[in-house]
């Protein structure tokens, strides 16, 4: 009987301590929001902001190439507020999808990196790195293409398929 009540009570104290651990304090709340300043994790807005912007002055310029180009100035500048405008709803959008991957400890491990060197550096030099990566991936992938399709169509005529 005393064994089983010790079991409970160790099953117990790791209940609470694993619903505590995922809990998202004001604490994590606010670490969270200090990487995500840190690191431009909100610069996604802005990205969005200039992407929409270029998309819709492109469509208006083959539409309506009448159009002043002063047009296009006020057009971008409304985008960049109602995006600058709605900055907060993005992070409150993001807070639970970092709160979801990281401890409270771990986001403080990556403030502290970010306050170093290395890990400023990381930041500055990430948008290169993602698009030369995606640049190499797409080279990849078109020169994996013949070789794909000589496979996928050799395999799908030994099964009797015919495309």
């Amino acid at each position: 009987m005393k064994a089983l009540q010790r079991l409970l009570a160790v099953l117990f104290l790791v209940i609470a301590a694993t619903a505590s651990a995922d809990e998202l304090t004001a604490a994590k709340r606010h670490d969270i929001e200090t990487l995500l300043d840190m690191t431009g994790g909100l610069a996604v807005g802005q990205q969005f902001s200039a992407a929409i912007t270029k998309q819709l002055t492109e469509t208006l310029k083959r539409s309506r190439p009448d159009i002043p180009a002063h047009v296009f100035e006020v057009l971008g500048q409304e985008v960049e507020a109602v995006f600058a405008d709605h900055q907060s709803e993005l992070k409150a959008a993001l807070v639970p999808i970092y709160h979801e991957h990281f401890s409270a400890a771990e986001i403080q491990e990556l403030i502290r990196f970010h306050s170093t060197a290395v890990g400023r550096k990381a930041i500055r030099v990430m948008p290169s790195l993602v698009e030369a990566g995606m640049q190499a991936g797409k080279r990849w992938g078109e020169a994996l293409g013949p070789e794909l399709n000589r496979r996928v169509a050799a395999r799908l005529r030994s099964e009797g398929v015919r495309l």
